[in-house]
């Protein structure tokens, strides 16, 4: 049969493969899955196969005897899991495992070595096929770092589970069936901090979650340092069905005679009015010292099922720290139909 990738992902860095881009142009590989079940791992330069594993866990037709004699073991957990077919792949930095998402709602971690790894029992939450899969670390005070892992599924239904402890003692932290139709994007940013959030001193990291499903329905969720997501604001795209989804965090100084307080700096004859913009990874550019309030705009780019995109601007104040509410600009949307050829 001929062969097609049906899903893609960032994988690891190619210098923890052993195979560094000479370049500079690419740090990272990338992760697919094929329609015969196997996971690679592929080098964008060469476009060769670094490694591959295959992923599909075919169902043994006396499974319902295992079933009744032991639903609690670790072989039925482990065997649930797995079942079905790959549905997604994703490298987690924090961990350096790779996890892959199942057609039973299974979530299966694989080390470095692609051998399986014992799971965290995600079944109990999901019924449907896992679509998204991201991982993050809060830092809720100096002594204590906590992993979590974030599940999107094809009924719109998400969940949050902690990764910190052995596999037996991770459980599901918060869920909800947040969208209508299924999840195709889940994306993190930072207020502050690194871009993993795993700063050793920093512990006033804030991270915003951007959610979106095929329904068209995009949901901001700010984090408690428990892990629970609250639901900040949300809207639905103007001409249908989403299909891919790209948030940005960018935060600036309003400019003079805004009502907010901010710094000016004299260097010469020149007056530099101080401004600071924060890009998805969580870097800074900053013209002068910082101020005392900032403006916070979330900018999502909609990619539409026509082919069509909107730009939707969400804005705070406080980069979203002081005021829980991030609320849609007047006028924010733009809509680009590209040209047909």
């Amino acid at each position: 049969s001929k062969k097609e990738f049906v899903a893609f992902n960032h994988g690891p860095p190619l210098g923890l493969l052993g195979s560094p881009d000479l370049t500079g142009h690419f740090q990272d590989s990338v992760l697919t899955i094929d329609n015969d079940d196997l996971v690679g791992v592929v080098d964008p330069v060469s476009g060769h196969m670094l490694r591959q594993f295959d992923a599909l866990y075919v169902a043994d037709t006396k499974k319902l005897s295992f079933n009744r004699v032991g639903d609690d073991s670790r072989f039925y957990r482990d065997v649930k899991a797995k079942e079905g077919k790959p549905t997604c792949v994703y490298w987690c930095p924090l961990l350096t495992t790779i996890f892959v998402g199942y057609s039973s709602g299974g979530v299966a971690p694989v080390d470095s070595e692609l051998n399986f790894q014992e799971h965290t029992d995600t079944t109990a939450v999901h019924d449907a096929a896992i679509k998204q899969i991201y991982t993050f670390r809060m830092r809720p005070n100096h002594d204590t770092v906590n992993n979590f892992m974030m599940v999107g599924d094809a009924k719109g239904r998400l969940s949050v589970w902690q990764l910190t402890g052995h596999a037996k003692e991770r459980k599901c932290i918060w869920t909800t069936e947040a969208h209508i139709g299924s999840v195709v994007r889940m994306e993190g940013l930072l207020t502050s901090g690194d871009m993993h959030g795993n700063s050793s001193t920093d512990t006033s990291v804030k991270r915003i979650i951007v959610t979106a499903c095929t329904g068209g329905i995009v949901k901001v969720w700010l984090q408690h340092d428990s892990g629970e997501l609250l639901l900040s604001s949300f809207f639905k795209t103007h001409q249908g069905g989403l299909s891919s989804l790209h948030a940005s965090l960018v935060v600036t100084a309003p400019a003079p005679g805004e009502g907010y307080e901010s710094s000016v700096e004299k260097s010469g004859s020149q007056t530099i009015q101080s401004h600071m913009v924060k890009s998805v990874d969580g870097s800074y550019q900053s013209a002068s010292h910082s101020h005392k309030k900032k403006l916070a705009h979330i900018i999502c780019v909609c990619g539409l099922s026509n082919g069509a995109l909107e730009c939707w601007v969400l804005s705070n104040s406080d980069e979203g720290i002081g005021n829980n509410s991030y609320v849609m600009d007047s006028q924010s949307v733009l809509s680009v139909m590209p040209e047909q050829t």
